[in-house]
């Protein structure tokens, strides 16, 4: 009897430690597993890649290249803008009232322009692939005709993370009332 207990204590020593450690590793293998997939995005990284990229946008004003603010946008059917001076939505990349012939208009119009952004903000969702990005513009120009101009609008875009690079996918640009009134 004592060596049958012996041999059911010993049996279960090594039953426990045969399955111990690895049970354990396999646990703590799943859970630092478990802890990379919900480790979320790095905001941080996220914000400042979106700020050298929205400078980026301000130099393409700036320059009045239209093949870099291509490379912003996203070429949807329907990605839209909000322009400033006009009531109806803009949209769609390549339609003939679509964002790019937006773009191509008010920079078509212009001999220079230099375009600053301030107080700009990002908001990253939580799951890291959207954005929201805001700031003020003071866009100082030389129109073809060579009169003067200033525009200075709130602007708000959205963006999206595709495929591992960032689109713009909506774009607004407003003016206070008292701006609006001053306009007049």
């Amino acid at each position: 009897m004592k060596r049958l207990l012996l041999v059911l204590a010993l049996s279960a020593v090594y039953a426990l430690a045969g399955c111990g450690p690895q049970e354990n590793a396999a646990q703590d293998d799943h859970a630092g597993h478990d802890h990379a997939e919900h480790a979320g995005p790095d905001y941080a990284a996220i914000v400042q890649l979106l700020e050298v990229q929205q400078q980026e946008y301000a130099q393409a004003w700036t320059d009045l290249d239209m093949n870099k603010i291509s490379e912003v946008w996203a070429h949807d059917s329907d990605v839209t803008i909000w322009g400033p001076a006009e009531r109806d939505r803009v949209q769609g990349w390549d339609t003939p009232n679509g964002v790019k012939a937006w773009y191509e208009a008010a920079m078509g119009g212009m001999e220079s322009c230099d375009f600053k952004m301030h107080n700009l903000l990002i908001k990253v969702s939580k799951a890291g692939t959207a954005a929201v990005v805001t700031y003020y513009v003071e866009n100082d120009y030389v129109a073809k005709d060579g009169s003067t101009g200033k525009m200075t609008p709130r602007v708000s875009v959205v963006k999206e993370l595709r495929d591992g690079v960032w689109k713009q996918i909506h774009g607004d640009a407003s003016f206070s009332i008292a701006e609006v009134n001053a306009m007049k």
